[in-house]
Formats: structure tokens, C-alpha cells, sequence
């Protein structure tokens, strides 16, 4: 990927003053992790899936990286860069290459492997939160993003926040018991 990856999308968003507090939903974020793998805050555009996350991130127990995702991240080199980047933001994540040698370099499943092998070495639970899912077309990101909800470590979970369900194996962890839903509805 060429140029420098704008840092901006790896912060949380700032909460505004005048935001509407929802405890109900805070508390089921907080009762989904630990013990799921996928949380998934599904709804149309203007219905505070960002706000709501941003607020559960400030009373958060657990550390988090964020990645504020755009159509530009549709380039499977540029998405893994990101992601990669997001993750390295977390506090004690491991800053040494992963312990079977597999460095941050070939194809996107050998990326990701040693990605999550890091992951795995962390200490206690972490969140990836991946926002404005939706932006997402590309089915080899698509791809990328299931396999890493499938090989997961015990150590991260994921959280999306999307307008649209994404094509992730949703079903199969809904019936696992490892989702987390929060719909328009809610």
C-alpha cells in the first residue's frame, strides 16, 4: 500500500454533549464479551450505532481497537494494513514477530494468521471494533474479515457496526451461541 495510513480512522470517535444516553443497550454490549465472538450492531444510517458504540468504549472493561472504515478500504492490501494497524494500537498486544515466523508479509490468509497469533498472546480480552461495515464490497475483504471471526482467539472479540447484515457467517455463530445482536428495533 502506498502512503501513510491516516491515523484518524483508528481513534474512537469524540462523544458530543448532547447525546442520548441508552443504558439497556450499553448493558448488552457489556453482557455480550466475554465468551462471544461477534457482536453485531445492525441499522440504518442515523440511528447512533457510532454514538452508542463510542459511549460503551468510555465505560469499557476492555481494551479496544477501533477502525472507522470507508470505501477506500475495499483494497484487500489497504484493509489488512489498517486492520493490522488498529491492532497494534491495543495495550500489550506483542510487538515481536509471531512465534511461528510468519511475518506481516505474503498473501492475506498468511497476514491475518499471524495477526491472530499475536492476538492470541494477549493477556486478557480485547475488542476489534471494524465501524461503517457496510462500505465494504469486496468479497476477498469479505473473506478476510470471516476468516478471522472464524480463527479468533479466546483473547479478541469482534464488534460491527453496519447499515446492512454483512456476509459473514452469521447464522452458524447465532446458533453457536457466539453473536451478539442489536437490530433497528432495538
Amino acid at each position: 500500500i502506498s502512503g501513510a495510513l491516516l491515523k484518524t480512522k483508528l481513534y474512537v470517535p469524540h462523544l458530543r454533549p448532547d447525546r442520548v444516553p441508552r443504558q439497556r443497550l450499553l448493558q448488552r454490549l457489556r453482557q455480550g464479551l466475554p465468551g462471544r465472538k461477534l457482536t453485531l450492531i445492525s441499522a440504518p444510517a442515523g440511528y447512533g450505532k457510532t454514538t452508542l458504540l463510542a459511549q460503551w468504549i468510555a465505560q469499557a472493561e476492555h481494551p479496544v481497537a477501533w477502525l472507522s472504515l470507508d470505501e477506500g478500504d475495499d483494497d484487500p492490501a489497504r484493509f489488512l494494513a489498517y486492520l493490522t494497524a488498529a491492532m497494534r494500537r491495543l495495550p500489550e498486544f506483542p510487538s515481536s514477530p509471531s512465534p511461528d515466523g510468519v511475518e506481516y508479509a505474503g498473501d492475506g490468509e498468511a497476514r491475518l494468521t499471524a495477526l491472530l497469533n499475536q492476538a492470541s498472546e494477549l493477556p486478557k480480552l480485547a475488542v476489534l471494533v471494524l465501524d461503517d461495515f457496510h462500505r465494504l464490497t469486496e468479497p476477498i475483504v469479505h473473506r478476510y474479515v470471516a476468516y478471522l471471526v472464524d480463527h479468533m482467539p479466546p483473547s479478541l472479540a469482534l464488534v460491527v457496526a453496519t447499515r446492512a447484515d454483512p456476509p459473514l457467517p452469521i447464522a452458524r455463530l447465532r446458533a453457536e451461541g457466539q453473536l451478539t445482536e442489536i437490530r433497528q428495533a432495538e
